[in-house]
């Protein structure tokens, strides 16, 4: 597996993309398969991308958001608002 590219600041707002949307699954009582299975993103991506682990795709995000019935502006501004940005 290839080592991420991101630099720390871009690790930080992957890990405050994923919180963001993790508040969104908790609310909705949903798991990680059912989440995968409504969004059509495979399980192992929607984990990383909740975790912040990885470099997550913007279509991922945008499916999973969708899948959560939220917007992407209301997980941006989360994510913005926990790194510090305008």
């Amino acid at each position: 597996m290839e080592k991420s590219k991101l630099n720390d600041a871009d690790k930080a707002y992957a890990k405050a993309v994923g919180a963001a949307l993790k508040v969104e699954k908790d609310r909705t009582k949903l798991t990680f398969d059912d989440l995968a299975e409504i969004s059509g993103v495979p399980r192992a991506t929607v984990s990383r991308t909740l975790y912040g682990t990885g470099d997550s795709k913007i279509s991922d995000i945008r499916r999973i958001a969708e899948a959560l019935d939220v917007p992407l502006s209301k997980i941006w501004a989360a994510a913005d608002k926990a790194t510090g940005k305008k």
